[in-house]
């Protein structure tokens, strides 16, 4: 995560979005939901004996050691699922992979899931409380390159956002194909547009609630037009731009907006669009052409071609434990 508020300027400059156009104030959610969800998490679950069900205990990864001393009694090694107890390890770490300093503690055996939240408005930067794609990227390419990472979990709860942030999620996901660690997503309110976009490059994907929303696949931009001799009716200042001779296709299609021509941008927005297109049907072979122009769904609506079925955060991590046991 960035110590710096360059999201602000990101914002304000990007055009172009892959974003679901309702989420007007998410900006000022951002703020306040990654304040409380981007902190540090370390989790260690364990399989009850005696109510034969798996506990996932969940502590900041600051205070590991006190979490283990005062849970001792229930972090005594013992299998995940008592029916088949020789396929899993008896401590598993879910957590943010990249705040795990103490990589050199680890046994051999001991697993470490990735756990990351996506959270408002998508940006390539990020900012001093939310995650950039630079910032997801840059979090998968680490983690595959660590034997104790077993794979990740991507609590999905974004409308979108620039529509740039796709070569960031792919790079990164595909790395962890590479190093054979499955990536779950987790959809929990809203996964639009740049989202769903990601959601379409994880290995599965699951939602909270049948009524989240998913989809809105297109891409849109907007922007103040402001042409040359334009006057501020205010001050009666006037704006004035002036392009050397040999750069006349600089800002070209801005400045035909500015004069009402559309076509020049009509054409540069296509382009995302058809290629995010294409994304789609390449990894979602089965979504119906109406599905491609924008519409949003319920997650419910979506499973067997979007989505696998409902889920928790639980499930998620005994389906990544599940992807990793010997076939």
């Amino acid at each position: 995560m960035n110590q710096n508020y360059s999201f602000l300027k990101e914002v304000l400059t990007t055009l172009v979005w892959n974003i679901e156009y309702t989420q007007g104030s998410l900006l000022a959610r951002t703020l306040r939901a990654n304040l409380l969800s981007h902190s540090p998490i370390d989790a260690q679950a364990t399989y009850d004996k005696t109510t034969q069900k798996m506990e996932v205990l969940v502590c900041k990864a600051a205070d590991r050691k006190k979490f283990e001393r005062e849970n001792a009694t229930k972090l005594i090694a013992q299998p995940m699922f008592k029916e088949r107890a020789e396929l899993f390890t008896s401590k598993v770490m879910v957590g943010n992979a990249r705040s795990i300093s103490w990589w050199d503690e680890l046994e051999e055996d001991d697993q470490v899931i990735n756990l990351l939240h996506i959270d408002g408005p998508i940006t390539r930067n990020g900012g001093a409380c939310s995650y950039g794609s630079k910032d997801i990227r840059d979090q998968l390419l680490y983690c595959a390159g660590m034997p104790n990472c077993i794979g990740h979990i991507l609590v999905l709860d974004s409308p979108g956002g620039s529509a740039f942030s796709s070569n960031d999620f792919e790079q990164g996901t595909d790395a962890a194909r590479e190093a054979k660690q499955p990536s779950i997503g987790l959809i929990d309110g809203i996964c639009g547009s740049a989202c769903f976009d990601l959601s379409t490059m994880l290995d599965e994907v699951y939602y909270t609630h049948p009524k989240d929303v998913i989809g809105s696949i297109g891409t849109y931009m907007n922007d103040f037009t402001l042409k040359n001799g334009d006057q501020n009716t205010i001050t009666q200042e006037v704006f004035r731009e002036v392009y050397a001779d040999v750069s006349e296709d600089k800002n070209l299609i801005f400045r035909q907006l500015a004069e009402g021509d559309e076509s020049g941008v009509k054409e540069w927005v296509n382009k995302f669009a058809q290629e995010f297109r294409d994304r789609v049907k390449a990894r979602r072979p089965q979504t119906p052409e109406d599905w491609l122009k924008g519409k949003t769904l319920d997650a419910a609506e979506t499973v067997g071609i979007w989505t696998q079925g409902q889920s928790d955060l639980q499930g998620c991590i005994e389906r990544i434990l599940a992807l990793n046991s010997p076939r």
